[in-house]
């Protein structure tokens, strides 16, 4: 299977709210992935006072952006952005990444409301872009991009990791 130049969004583009789980699913083994990009949107449709209106942590939200289950899985080029958790998670034997490109949320409304509940103290600050599943022996990624910005005035936030692997080789 060849995937190619694939888009997904989630809200920004009306006035309504909207919501997802997981954005993108993916199943199948021995995949061929290129350039996708999963944008929970960070801007959208602006009310008459110039207000972007369709777009906010709790009017778009999605939890995680990808989420790879399939073997022998390979992605040139992935791009997944502003996710209320993880960004990607990685549970596939022998995945290949090369070139990721993410942004972490910008909008959590306070560093409570991006709390991982997986981890204790300062590892449970926010979540990590790339997470490849603890049960993975074997995943490779070459080329990756994490942004974190804290974008809203007056509110601290902080994460711990960008990326999480299993405690292996």
């Amino acid at each position: 299977i060849c995937l190619s130049d694939c888009f997904f969004r989630l809200g920004g583009n009306t006035l309504e709210k909207t919501s997802v789980d997981t954005c993108v699913i993916l199943n199948a083994n021995d995949v061929l992935g290129d350039n996708f990009w999963v944008w929970r949107a960070d801007h959208g449709v602006k009310d008459a006072f110039n207000e972007s209106k369709g777009v906010g942590w709790f009017k778009n939200h999605g939890k995680n952006g990808i989420i790879v289950n399939g073997d022998d899985f390979l992605i040139y080029g992935l791009m997944v952005e502003h996710f209320n958790e993880y960004q990607t998670i990685w549970n596939g034997e022998n995945g290949r990444m090369f070139f990721y490109q993410s942004e972490t949320p910008y909008d959590a409304l306070s560093q409570e409301d991006w709390i991982n509940a997986n981890f204790e103290g300062d590892y449970a600050l926010g979540y990590a872009s790339y997470k490849v599943n603890d049960d993975v022996k074997n995943h490779e990624a070459i080329g990756l991009g994490i942004y974190f910005i804290n974008s809203i005035k007056n509110v601290e936030k902080f994460v711990h990791h960008a990326i999480e692997t299993p405690d292996a080789e």
